[in-house]
């Protein structure tokens, strides 16, 4: 699907088009493009990660019901083509942007986590 999602000058989470309790599903990916528009579910939103922080960068474009959708990606794609090809420039930067500050942060942590596992399973398996 990366591909699909790269091409695409929008994509559109219809899975969230009614605001239901459940995680949301790959929206990072479906960022690879241009932006994600979509209703958040409900409770759950804000606790994965990343998610706010795409939302307040604009690469995801939330939307607060399926008609405010429909009006802010219509309002979107209803522009010259250089308009719309410009704007998703800037997306893939910003997108580009968290993905890096991400790994600057976490891949250290994951590094070390990694690295205790494997200091412990050499320590248990020697004695």
């Amino acid at each position: 699907l990366r591909g699909y999602y790269a091409i695409a000058d929008v994509t559109v989470n219809a899975k969230n088009l009614v605001k239901k309790d459940y995680f949301l599903h790959n929206f990072v990916e479906a960022t690879e493009g241009g932006p994600l528009f979509m209703v958040p579910p409900g409770e759950y939103y804000g606790k994965q990660f990343g998610y706010k922080e795409l939302v307040e960068m604009g690469v995801i474009r939330e939307c607060k019901t399926k008609n405010d959708l429909f009006a802010k990606l219509f309002r979107y794609l209803d522009r010259p083509v250089e308009r719309i090809i410009k704007s998703n420039e800037e997306h893939c930067r910003k997108r580009a942007e968290h993905i890096l500050k991400t790994r600057a942060k976490y891949l250290p942590i994951i590094e070390s986590v990694l690295e205790r596992m494997i200091s412990e399973k050499k320590n248990s398996n020697c004695k």
